[in-house]
């Protein structure tokens, strides 16, 4: 058992104890952070030790289940208490909880450095990689919006939520955060763009975040929730992999409900304990774990919901029909929208934030159109400088006609240029020229230039 404050290599466990007890005395109860050992769940947690009338206490802030051999440990995390007479009989009673393995390697630690040259290790920085968990919120705005792009609002949101959630060190629940939307606005790219541009600056390994994509059209029945929580005993699928089983290996994980507004009642009732408490009980054990640990993830729900359903009653007298509705008012009504469409409204008052996407401007679109073109010169290795703008009005207009936003831009791109692009000598900078009926690619000005 690691105690931070406690255990310094470089104290005698004579002078730790003694430091321990002189604590006590003179306030009466401390806590410490206390890595567990192994077979404990959770690893983590916080010892207080107290003294009254020279009995010295021992107590569990929380919980801790115990699955491993030690019978000293298993009998403390029971109780979660232990009372003592001495400080030192304390200090053996917290030996006993250590493996023989972990006290012999600690020994040997304490015997190699003895032979090593001294040094003052209390002025050394050694929580350089736990800094590291700390974002700086205009560099991942800056990465996002090099992606999603007219949906500075919506990113500025995203941005927020993710700079909390990296920041915290012992979460207790994830935020759950509802991308709401016309389809083609970005909301699922934003999703999976998030976990690329916070890693950027994630320099621990260990905490680095993944993306998992559920598509809630494959789970509108209720006993869709197996692909969830995994399949019950003696049915087909016990034991298999599940959608959320990446969780298992890597807890930082940025995980996307895709159309959440299709999901089945059941699933939702598993999603509401995962926003509440930031775990999932699974049918089967992971690594003899039954509980999925959900609090150091990003949940994010995309719905194409339309804000109809809920639609405010027109006011009679001074009203500006013209003007926006404030963000606080468009999250409401979309609750109720939410609501409306037969979600619960337990489940609807859960989600942290409610982000409002909005329609691409025309600037945007463009935007879009020069990027995807760009990306899929990129494909066959060359690169595109200039593009004539008849060849961008015509997909401009084809895009706008379709109503389906950015969403059908990577494929009307690739239809148009794919096999023109594919003619072409790899390393060389083209200018796109002609019309979308027939374009060209003629080598660019600097290409041409002696």
């Amino acid at each position: 058992m690691k105690l931070m404050d406690i255990t310094n290599p470089n104290r005698t466990p004579d002078s730790e104890f003694a430091y321990l007890e002189s604590r006590i005395r003179s306030v009466g109860a401390v806590a410490f952070e206390v890595e567990m050992p192994e077979g404990c769940e959770p690893h983590r947690t916080k010892l207080v030790f107290s003294c009254e009338n020279g009995v010295f206490c021992l107590r569990l802030s929380r919980a801790v289940q115990y699955f491993g051999e030690n019978p000293v440990l298993a009998e403390f995390c029971a109780s979660r208490t232990k009372q003592f007479d001495s400080a030192d009989e304390m200090r053996l009673y917290l030996r006993s909880m250590q493996p023989q393995q972990a006290r012999t390697v600690q020994a040997a630690q304490q015997r190699r450095r003895a032979e090593m040259p001294h040094t003052n290790r209390d002025v050394l920085n050694l929580n350089a990689q736990a800094q590291g968990t700390r974002l700086d919120p205009g560099q991942l705005f800056d990465d996002l919006t090099e992606t999603v792009r007219g949906q500075e609002d919506a990113v500025r949101c995203l941005v927020r939520y993710a700079c909390a959630a990296t920041a915290k060190q012992n979460p207790q629940r994830p935020p759950s955060i509802v991308l709401a939307g016309e389809t083609g606005q970005g909301k699922t790219l934003a999703g999976k763009t998030l976990a690329d541009a916070m890693n950027r600056q994630i320099h621990d390994p260990s905490r680095q975040y993944g993306t998992i994509v559920v598509q809630c059209n494959e789970l509108t029945e209720n006993h869709d929730v197996s692909r969830l929580l995994g399949g019950s005993p003696n049915y087909v699928g016990y034991g298999d992999d599940t959608l959320l089983s990446p969780l298992a290996s890597n807890p930082y994980q940025v995980i996307i409900f895709d159309e959440i507004e299709k999901a089945a009642p059941r699933v939702l009732d598993v999603l509401m304990g995962a926003m509440d408490a930031g775990e999932i009980m699974m049918s089967k054990p992971i690594d003899g774990n039954s509980m999925l640990n959900l609090k150091h993830s990003i949940l994010l729900f995309t719905t194409n919901m339309r804000l109809n359903q809920a639609a405010p009653k027109k006011k009679i007298g001074f009203d500006s029909g013209g003007a926006s509705p404030a963000p606080a008012d468009m999250t409401v009504r979309y609750r109720d929208a939410m609501v409306a469409q037969g979600m619960r409204r337990e489940i609807a008052a859960r989600f942290s934030e409610i982000v409002c996407f909005r329609p691409l401007s025309p600037d945007t679109v463009v935007d879009i159109l020069l990027l995807e073109i760009q990306h899929c010169a990129e494909e066959f290795g060359f690169e595109i400088r200039y593009v004539a703008p008849q060849i961008l009005q015509e997909l401009y207009d084809k895009v706008h006609l379709s109503g389906f936003g950015a969403r059908m831009i990577r494929r009307l791109v690739s239809n148009c240029f794919d096999l023109l692009f594919a003619e072409q000598t790899a390393g060389v900078s083209y200018d796109l020229t002609g019309s979308l009926d027939a374009p060209e690619l003629k080598p660019s000005a600097a290409e041409r230039a002696p």
